[in-house]
């Protein structure tokens, strides 16, 4: 019965410590060889079960940063997909923004021509409202001259104009 008991031990410490090399679970088991086997058996299942529960904490430490680190991955996702979105946003707003100004540039280019056509406009309206001030200036002295010019009749000479100056005398033309 001592060597199935013996034979399960051994089971149960590889069970336990997969992963750890031989020497070291030599060591663990077989400290010095004054002890019986039976307590050697004890003595190893007592660090093994005492490896096993350091091994679980840190399993569990391990998972509480896994989860950290997960938590972490996604926020970083999170934000790594917000900086796309913006950096797709402030693209198309630059867009926008160059379309703007070249139509701004095309808005101020016309402006400019329908300023100086309307500047252009408004000269030559000014220069025709002088030329109709002067016309009715001068159809005024044209009435004024024929009110002051008579014809004589000369059968023997050419037609002739008589001005009336200021003095009431005739000047001959």
């Amino acid at each position: 019965m001592a060597i199935s008991r013996g034979f399960s031990i051994e089971e149960e410490i590889r069970r336990y410590l997969r992963g750890y090399k031989v020497c070291f679970l030599v060591n663990l088991i077989y400290p010095s060889s004054l002890d019986s086997c039976g307590a050697r058996y004890t003595k190893a299942l007592e660090n093994i079960k005492t490896l096993r529960k350091d091994r679980v904490a840190e399993l569990a430490a391990e998972r509480e940063v896994l989860k950290a680190l997960d938590n972490d991955n996604k926020r970083a996702k999170t934000l790594r997909e917000r900086i796309a979105n913006l950096q797709d946003a402030i693209a198309a707003k630059d867009a926008r923004r160059e379309e703007a100004e070249s139509q701004h540039a095309a808005i101020a280019a016309a402006n400019r021509n329908l300023q100086k056509t309307a500047d252009a406009f408004r000269q030559t309206y000014l220069r025709y409202e002088g030329l109709e001030k002067e016309l009715v200036k001068l159809n005024e002295r044209l009435a004024n001259a024929k009110l002051s010019v008579k014809e004589i009749d000369c059968a023997f000479l050419p037609p002739c104009f008589l001005i009336t100056s200021s003095n009431g005398s005739y000047d001959r033309f």
